[in-house]
């Protein structure tokens, strides 16, 4: 069919976008920002024109695209995978088309007015528009392989916009660790893909849904698992990188670093997204694995609590939201668990338009308060006077991820708890349903699991809408709501989070739109089927429970209870329950001294022992005859002469070296061995030699709480999350101005460039804190060691010092002394990680 015209739509949808990166990126980069903002949100309408003209003209069946042969895989005996660029659509990738087009149109739309000050305007949309582009491409392919180009697009194109503001340091660190976290799932997805064209001969979809029987082969590979559970494993492992899952979802929280539109795009229509829809497109090969579904669905409802306990406690818009999805992702797999993949894609569809209306709501927020890279609750609060609009249509976002009745997000979580109830009652399958057995206990754990994300859900949901809108404001700002351009699409957003779910209503003239994405993916249970009244029940009562919670404790309130009332459960929650510090611990830290290691291998061993010894010694020799030949007693009695002195020098008078290294709470002092040396140390200066007499086999002490010297603190500066090495700011009794040096150009107020925010100094043996923003009143703050106060993305740490006084004496009886003041952690209540930077 690839000469009809709805067919010719499909490669519109996917090539219009594609043109927009091109020359926005091109040849618009010096342009007017009308004519960038014209070509890329024209570009993008266009593609949700052609799909959504392809998706109504579709019958029952799909409509396919036939491009070119691009490469055949060679199977071995003459055989092989014909690879074709093609492109189809049918019910699932109908929907999916016309949404992401949809929102992605949206998401321009409000870019326009949200970056209108940006400098990098035509980069910026051109990665917008290749973003939309590759998924496009991604839910549009006929294939595997044309897939998992899409699949690598998105990948690529959310490190590019991530980092889109890459001269800061952090935002280019997050961009990195979504890179490379989703590459290890993509390993996974392209074994997964081999696997399968080894079995079926195939990697066309269309194929594959007929081939499907020969995956129930069983005792495959050396686990004794079945081909199905095999590939089904594989194919999720991709999914839980893309689609932010247990273990590999710890990059999605730090891609708040990019445009909040980005933000919008990257959780509501494309890249989260990609993973729930490839358990779907592949549901023929999982619904015949009973072990990868149960896998899955643990996994996802775990996932669900998780995420959800993290975001009750997160204190900034774009964290919540971000923990947010994380959660929702974990109920779109749950419900894929149990094989009811429809009610897994309703809640794709329903999520979209409430999370991108959430997400650009919060964008609409920081723009009219000037707030940079995410906005702090604590400095936000009535609101809803200055933005009507964005209020008003933000609670209905929120309203609709709580689940509240009649609203889209209710709609699909009650048709995912029906699905869980019917699992976990092991209820007959209607007739053409697929036979899948899911214990009841893993369907019981999840419904539990869920029960209380969705209690979580509520509850966060409304304390975001609380602590930003209502109440008195914490902000000296004179908030003022966008353009047009900006309302537009988050009234539209707000139509679509109250309608979408109607749309799966068995209605007359409705019900085609529900049957025929059933008619698509392999539904193993027919979710309106089961359960009865209690999964409303316990939707329901968990909703009424979190958004009563939400509102006793916030409504009218300036602080945060919250981590009054949840102590140490709620530090834990804010730390993400120590995944990111375990993860630094198993990975990063190995990773980058292994890559330390075999850089210094590299250039001192390999290079010196082959390259820069051969190349010495004949250099040495060289000259060394020439010397010989044409020296004279003189040179000679030199050379004697210098030699001597430099093993005087290295005898007579010991060289000292100290190093002061930090491991979580303990210091420890290092001294590196050398010929001849020994050495002594009195911690504390009070005469007293903890190591005893001088030893030659000293190289490690660990500080004793002896050495903290009274009356003395030092100041770390942690700019978390990315930076985990402190910077040391010494202080004393003047006030001391902090700025960019200490703490980043992140925190120098918008409009006040080079402003310093924060004087700090020494008084009783406490560092006293005193704000100084541009039209605040003065604030101070005392932090005794130990004690803690986050000022944005920074947390500052007062920590003791310690004094030590270091001896080293040589073969020859000569002692050089070294007296040091460094940050003690021995007492602190905050573990510190890593090393530290010294601003004397």
């Amino acid at each position: 069919m690839h000469g009809t015209p709805l067919a010719i739509a499909l490669l519109v949808a996917v090539l219009a976008p594609l043109a927009g990166a091109i020359v926005s990126g091109l040849f618009l980069r010096n342009a007017p920002k009308k004519a960038v903002s014209l070509v890329s949100v024209s570009a993008v309408f266009v593609s949700f024109v052609a799909a959504a003209i392809a998706y109504v003209g579709l019958d029952e069946g799909s409509l396919r695209f036939e491009g070119y042969r691009w490469f055949t895989i060679p199977l071995g005996g003459g055989q092989g995978v014909p690879i074709e660029f093609a492109l189809s659509m049918d019910a699932l990738s109908g929907m999916m088309a016309v949404m992401v087009a949809g929102i992605a149109t949206l998401i321009h739309l409000f870019s326009v007015g949200y970056m209108a000050e940006e400098e990098s305007y035509a980069r910026y949309f051109a990665y917008l528009n290749l973003f939309t582009f590759a998924m496009q491409l991604l839910v549009l392919a006929a294939n595997l392989p044309l897939l998992f180009v899409g699949w690598e697009g998105v990948g690529l194109c959310s490190y590019l916009l991530i980092g889109f503001w890459h001269q800061n340091l952090a935002y280019e660190a997050a961009a990195r660790k979504a890179f490379i976290v989703n590459r290890v799932g993509d390993v996974a997805v392209l074994v997964g893909m081999f696997l399968v064209a080894s079995l079926t001969g195939t990697l066309d979809f269309e194929a594959l849904s007929q081939r499907a029987g020969v995956f129930d082969v069983p005792a495959f590979g050396v686990l004794g698992m079945t081909a199905a559970t095999a590939v089904s494993l594989l194919f999720f492992w991709g999914a839980t990188a893309k689609s932010a899952q247990i273990p590999l979802y710890v990059w999605l929280p730090d891609a708040m670093a990019g445009p909040t539109p980005v933000s919008a795009l990257i959780h509501a229509a494309t890249m989260v997204t990609s993973g729930v829809y490839l358990s779907a497109r592949m549901s023929p090969i999982f619904v015949k694995s009973s072990a990868a579904l149960t896998v899955i669905l643990l996994v996802g409802a775990a996932t669900a609590l998780l995420a959800g306990l993290v975001a009750l406690t997160q204190d900034r818009m774009k964290k919540v939201l971000a923990f947010s999805t994380v959660s929702q992702l974990g109920f779109m797999f749950a419900a894929v668990g149990v094989g009811a993949f429809s009610a897994a894609m309703f809640h794709v569809f329903t999520h979209a338009f409430f999370k991108a209306l959430l997400f650009l709501g919060a964008g609409s927020v920081m723009h009219a308060v000037h707030a940079h890279g995410d906005a702090e609750l604590d400095r936000l609060g009535g609101l809803r006077k200055a933005l009507p609009v964005t209020s008003l249509t933000f609670l209905v976002g929120a309203l609709s991820l709580a689940g509240v009745p009649l609203l889209a997000g209710f709609f699909s979580k009650e048709q995912i708890l029906h699905a869980l109830f019917g699992a976990a009652g092991n209820a007959q399958l209607a007739a053409g349903g697929v036979a899948v057995s899911i214990p009841s206990w893993a369907a019981t754990t999840a419904i539990v699991f869920l029960a209380l994300a969705a209690l979580s859900t509520a509850f966060y949901s409304l304390k975001l809408y609380l602590r930003t809108f209502t109440g008195e404001p914490r902000h000296d700002a004179e908030p003022h709501e966008g353009g047009l351009e900006m309302k537009l699409p988050l009234v539209l957003l707000a139509v679509g989070a109250v309608l979408a779910g109607y749309l799966w209503l068995p209605a007359e003239g409705l019900e085609r739109f529900a049957e025929s994405l059933r008619a698509v993916v392999r539904d193993a249970l027919p979710v309106e089927a089961h359960g009865g009244a209690l999964p409303m029940i316990v939707g329901l009562g968990a909703l009424a429970i979190g958004a009563g919670l939400a509102v006793a404790l916030y409504k009218g309130k300036a602080e945060d209870p919250l981590p009054a009332k949840l102590g140490a459960f709620y530090r834990a929650a804010y730390q993400n329950f120590g995944v990111d510090a375990l993860y630094d611990r198993l990975f990063v830290r190995p990773v980058a001294a292994i890559s330390r290691f075999v850089r210094s291998f590299d250039f001192e061993t390999i290079d010196g022992l082959f390259v820069g010894i051969p190349s010495g010694l004949a250099t040495v020799g060289s000259k060394a005859v020439r010397q010989l030949q044409g020296s004279t007693v003189h040179s000679h009695a030199l050379g004697m002469v210098v030699g001597l002195v430099l093993v005087f020098g290295y005898f007579g008078y010991p060289r000292l070296e100290v190093t002061i290294r930090h491991e979580g709470a303990r210091t420890v002092l290092e001294v590196p061995p050398s010929f001849g040396y020994s050495y002594r140390v009195d911690f504390g200066g009070d005469g007293t030699y903890e190591t005893g007499d001088f030893r030659a086999d000293l190289t490690a002490l660990a500080v004793p709480p002896s050495a903290a010297k009274k009356d003395r603190v030092v100041l770390l500066v942690h700019r978390e999350p990315l930076d985990s090495e402190p910077v040391e700011v010494w202080l004393d009794e003047h006030p001391r101005e902090l700025g960019e040096r200490e703490l980043g150009a992140d925190f120098i107020p918008p409009g006040a460039r080079g402003a310093l925010p924060i004087m700090a100094w020494i008084e009783d043996g406490a560092v006293k804190l005193r704000t100084n923003l541009p039209g605040d009143e003065p604030e101070e703050r005392e932090l005794r060691p130990g004690q803690s106060h986050r000022i944005g993305a920074a947390r500052l740490v007062a920590t003791g010092v310690a004094f030590a006084r270091v001896e080293v004496k040589n073969a020859f009886g000569h002692v050089t002394v070294q007296e040091l003041e460094f940050p003690f952690r021995g007492r602190a209540r905050t573990a510190v990680r890593g090393g530290s930077r010294r601003i004397p």
